[in-house]
Formats: C-alpha cells, sequence, structure tokens
C-alpha cells in the first residue's frame, strides 16, 4: 500500500504553516494601508503632496518599500500640516507622524542587511505598530 512518509507530511504542514503566515501578513498590511488611506483620503487633495492611492502601493513587495517613504513620513503629515496650518496640536500629532514614519522607512531599509536585519527588523515592527496606531487616533481626533 501506498503510505504517506513522515518527511512528506512535515514538508507538506511546513508549506501549510508558510502560506497561512504569508495571508495573514498581506491581510494585515492590507488593513494598514487601509488604514493610511482613509486618514489620507479624508484631507482635501489640494492639501495632498502624492495621491492617496499610493498607500495601496505599499502593498507590492519590496517596491513598497519606496511608497513607505513617500507616504508615511512624508505624504500623510505633510498634507496634514499643510491643512492644519492654524491648529497647533494638529501641527505637533502630525509631526510625531512624520518621526515615526521617517524611523520606521529607515529601519525596513536596512531590514536586507544581513548583519542588521535582526535588530532592525523587530525595531521596523514595533514601529508599524506605534504608526497606525498614532495615524488612526491622528484621524478620529483631527479628520473625524
Amino acid at each position: 500500500m501506498n503510505q504517506i512518509q513522515p518527511h512528506h507530511f512535515y514538508a507538506f504542514i511546513m508549506i501549510l504553516i508558510i502560506i497561512i503566515f504569508a495571508a495573514a501578513g498581506i491581510l494585515v498590511r492590507v488593513l494598514f494601508s487601509w488604514s493610511v488611506f482613509k486618514t489620507a483620503k479624508r484631507i482635501p487633495q489640494e492639501h495632498h503632496l502624492f495621491p492617496a492611492w499610493f498607500c495601496w502601493l505599499m502593498i507590492i513587495p519590496i517596491i513598497g518599500i519606496v511608497f513607505d517613504w513617500m507616504m508615511l513620513p512624508f505624504g500623510v503629515p505633510w498634507s496634514a500640516k499643510k491643512y492644519f496650518e492654524d491648529n497647533e496640536q494638529a501641527k505637533q500629532a502630525a509631526n510625531v507622524l512624520f518621526g515615526i514614519g521617517l524611523a520606521y522607512a529607515i529601519c525596513i531599509s536596512t531590514v536586507f542587511i544581513p548583519i542588521l536585519n535582526f535588530i532592525t527588523g523587530i525595531g521596523t515592527i514595533v514601529l508599524w505598530i506605534i504608526y497606525w496606531v498614532k495615524i488612526v487616533n491622528f484621524r478620529k481626533e483631527f479628520l473625524a
């Protein structure tokens, strides 16, 4: 009879785990891009540095890093500062988004350097979560 070899079973389980983690990563990245897009979309078009739909290009592997650099430290915070010229509290919150976004963009860019990738990988995840929380709070507080 045809029996399943243990190493075939383990290989199947490993591939299944990789697929599940990849799908979860893509889903989380889509939700993050959706949050950034909703915030950018609530700022009037004439104040935008880049189109709001650039947020969706952050999902593309590797190339998305370019759009991370464009949208997170510059696109959304710059547009918010321009829109809220008279609101110092909103401008300060946009400056915080700029700082966190810039640190995130730098960390995500260094993830491909073998010696630094473990350290910057952890920092990237932490900064990504902080940015996500801050941008949602910014949208709720100033763009509701």
